[in-house]
């Protein structure tokens, strides 16, 4: 989130802790893009779904350390227009 908070280019209007403060967020806020951890409390995959009914002009990246394909399809298949596998480094 650092990274993302000192760019220049993006200004961050959220942060959510589950699926549920992303939803929250999503149709209080209706940011142009969403950055959505899969591994989310609640789970990001079943938030996805929700803004994507909810609102539908946001436009959702996933985020995860998985890069299993079944991961990546309901991602996909969910709403989100984008999968970005990262990979944890510890001290980051």
């Amino acid at each position: 989130m650092h990274r993302l908070r000192s760019s220049k280019f993006l200004e961050v209007v959220g942060e959510a802790g589950s699926a549920e403060d992303a939803v929250r967020i999503a149709t209080e806020v209706l940011p142009d893009i969403m950055p959505l951890d899969v591994g989310m409390p609640s789970g990001g995959i079943e938030a996805a779904r929700s803004i994507a009914r909810a609102c539908p002009n946001v436009r959702m990246i996933t985020l995860t350390v998985s890069e299993r394909e079944q991961d990546v399809a309901q991602a996909l298949e969910a709403g989100a227009i984008g999968y970005q596998v990262y990979t944890l480094y510890e001290g980051t």
